[in-house]
């Protein structure tokens, strides 16, 4: 791979991204989700076509990296399913003696909204509280779906880093969004 020029990796791109593509799809069965899948490793494999070494035809490669990228994009999911099914059985705030919620609480989940960048923080909620999907986000704010898309991981990404457990951040958004907003 380190004596590929730029016109031959196009060309390697346009005789496989379809044939990837329609890997990725019978795992993900999401088209999007499969020419995100299969745009990511192009990109990785040019950043690396230094250090890559490939030591069996490209094509077995190709469809080897582009199922293992599916298999992962499956398994995430399904972590961040399984993540919001515990909501169903955890209650996200318990009531002080009075009834009423605890104002710390409720600061935080404020804190948590309003620190996510305002474009990424509209997207958001167009999504998780109009029930908006990404399409009907694009089309409406007239951005690609690409963009929607990358708005959308750079949010949950920055909602993870916060320094509380992904459980306890999803618990406190989802319960922020559906009382106060």
């Amino acid at each position: 791979m380190k004596k590929i020029n730029q016109e031959a990796f196009e060309k390697l791109y346009k005789e496989n991204y379809i044939h990837l593509v329609l890997v990725s799809l019978t795992i993900v069965k999401d088209r999007s989700v499969s020419e995100d899948i299969v745009h990511t490793f192009f990109e990785t494999l040019w950043k690396k076509k230094e250090t890559l070494a490939i030591h069996k035809n490209f094509k077995s490669y190709a469809i080897s990296a582009v199922k293992k990228l599916s298999f992962r994009q499956l398994q995430t999911k399904e972590r961040e399913r399984q993540s919001l099914s515990k909501l169903i059985h955890y209650p996200p705030l318990l009531p002080n003696e009075n009834g009423t919620l605890v104002n710390d609480q409720v600061n935080k989940m404020h804190e948590i909204i309003q620190s996510i960048p305002e474009s990424r923080r509209n997207i958001f909620l167009d999504y998780v509280l109009g029930g908006l999907s990404y399409k009907e986000i694009a089309e409406m704010r007239n951005i690609s779906l690409n963009t929607v898309k990358a708005q959308m991981q750079r949010t949950y990404e920055f909602i993870r880093k916060l320094e509380m457990d992904k459980v306890s951040a999803i618990i406190l958004l989802t319960f922020f969004l559906t009382y106060f907003f």
